[in-house]
């Protein structure tokens, strides 16, 4: 989620669907177009606070992280973050924030191998 209204955040995440946060190691403090206005996106430590409220809020079974590498100055040797930001980066400050080892891998392990799950023969 790059722009997000966290009331609406956690409206969604009431109805059981699954809440995905991207752009991890992004430029900070982007400035996109959001409902027709310019607005700034949200930075790692925005989206970090934004899924401690909602596992506070027990929504930790519906959560997903991604990041996007898309263009060359993400990548480490032009000074992007790289292709490893969430797992080198992202998941030590999640425990330094004080979320549990098992929220953790239910972020990045759990939640992603159960919704990308085929069942009863889908393929």
């Amino acid at each position: 989620m790059a722009m997000v209204d966290q009331e609406s955040v956690k409206e969604l995440g009431s109805t059981g669907c699954y809440l995905q946060y991207d752009h991890f190691g992004s430029f900070e403090d982007s400035l996109m177009i959001y409902k027709d206005k310019p607005a700034l996106a949200q930075n790692d430590n925005d989206r970090l606070e934004s899924l401690r409220t909602l596992v506070e809020l027990g929504y930790e079974d519906r959560l997903l992280v991604s990041q996007d590498v898309c263009i060359q100055i993400q990548r480490i040797k032009y000074g992007g973050k790289g292709y490893a930001h969430l797992v080198t980066n992202i998941a030590d400050r999640m425990l330094s924030m004080g979320l549990d080892k098992s929220v953790i891998k239910k972020i990045f392990i759990e939640n992603p191998a159960r919704i990308l799950t085929f069942k009863n023969g889908a393929i």
